[in-house]
């Protein structure tokens, strides 16, 4: 398992692919135990246990990512704990969570998430709503926006992905972003090939031998 771990490290370095370790559910020694291996970069979906985690792992250098839907009562203490919002879907939470940025004095860093489905169950804003959200996140002094995350489904993801990516290449120069978070551990490999700069890994990178 760590060679094959190792192997998809190597692998994405030299994509210059950003890994994500989609840690929901995973133990503070499994998630020691992948930062070892060379993960730095971990996403967590409930602010309750991304508190615990980010208690017990804070010896280390771990980038924590929020990457589950963000409830805007929640958002002052996610937006305290972790180094990147990933999942910010509406102007409400963005400004709910810049006012906790402005009280940090820090600019917050944050990915619009998009619902590119138009699945009723998924979160994220629309397509059509994303440059007024890009506008507005834009006027907030605490906030800077860095691009998309989408989660895709199955059946169409490839057909998905390629609609972000041409959406992402449409914002890209003028809303300076950076960041295209697509694919997780059964789509990865798609989604690179279609344009994410970063992909969500849980499965692969956590099951045992």
């Amino acid at each position: 398992m760590e060679q094959n771990i190792k192997r998809i490290i190597a692998e994405l370095k030299k994509q210059n692919i950003l890994i994500i370790a989609a840690s929901k559910g995973r133990s503070v020694e499994q998630i020691r135990k992948l930062y070892e291996q060379g993960i730095f970069h971990f996403g967590e979906n409930y602010v309750q246990e991304a508190e615990k985690k980010i208690k017990a792992l804070q010896d280390t250098k771990i980038v924590w990512h929020f990457i589950g839907h963000l409830q805007k009562n929640k958002a002052n203490k996610a937006a305290a704990l972790c180094n990147a919002i990933d999942t910010v879907d509406s102007f409400e939470l963005a400004k709910k969570l810049n006012e906790q940025f402005q009280k940090q004095g820090k600019t917050g860093k944050v990915l619009i998430q998009v619902n590119i489905s138009g699945e009723e169950q998924k979160q994220g804003c629309k397509p059509e709503e994303i440059e007024t959200l890009l506008e507005n996140i834009q006027k907030l002094k605490n906030m800077v926006c860095e691009g998309f995350m989408i989660i895709g489904s199955r059946e169409k993801s490839l057909e998905e992905f390629r609609r972000m990516k041409n959406l992402f290449e449409k914002y890209k120069k003028q809303y300076h972003l950076t960041r295209l978070s697509m694919g997780m551990s059964e789509t990865y490999q798609e989604a690179i090939q279609q344009g994410a700069t970063e992909v969500r890994l849980g499965r692969i990178l956590f099951q045992k031998e």
